[in-house]
């Protein structure tokens, strides 16, 4: 049972939130990072990396939840990051982390702590939450830039 029921968490008078839509090229789950590859969605596929990535917005029109993949070939929509929004996006279980936490890509399309040197910032953990689930979390974040020291 997931969470949170939804991926875009505001803040509630925002209507400026920007979308890119493509096909999957595999099955998807909502909350991961996402990156277009010949036109594609795939998995945010660069550890500690950047990059042009996206957040996988829910199917929220065939209302299916966020624990509900978007299949290879259908249409996912991405949502584009950036200023003072909220996401909640997938963390890998076993992550510990504080309101203020450094997140950084994993490799796969979900975060973790970015506790490796050189790596790119790519979100701020906004709530206090250990992932001892056994499986990814939605987990509230705001976009950050930088890189960890």
């Amino acid at each position: 049972m997931p969470r949170y029921n939804k991926i875009f968490a505001g803040p509630p008078g925002e209507v400026d939130v920007q979308v890119e839509e493509a096909p999957c090229n595999v099955s998807l789950t909502p909350g991961q990072l996402v990156v277009l590859s010949s036109g594609k969605w795939v998995a945010h596929a660069t550890a500690g990396g950047r990059g042009r990535y996206r957040v996988l917005q829910d199917n929220y029109l065939a209302c299916e939840d966020v624990d509900t993949q978007i299949a290879a070939n259908d249409t996912g929509v991405g949502l584009i990051p950036h200023g003072d929004l909220l996401f909640y996006v997938r963390v890998a279980t076993g992550q510990n982390l504080a309101k203020g936490d450094a997140l950084v890509s994993n490799g796969s399309g979900v975060l973790v702590k970015g506790a490796t040197s050189g790596h790119q910032i790519l979100f701020w953990a906004e709530e206090t939450y250990n992932n001892t689930s056994g499986s990814t979390q939605l987990v509230l974040v705001r976009p950050a830039q930088g890189t960890v020291p």
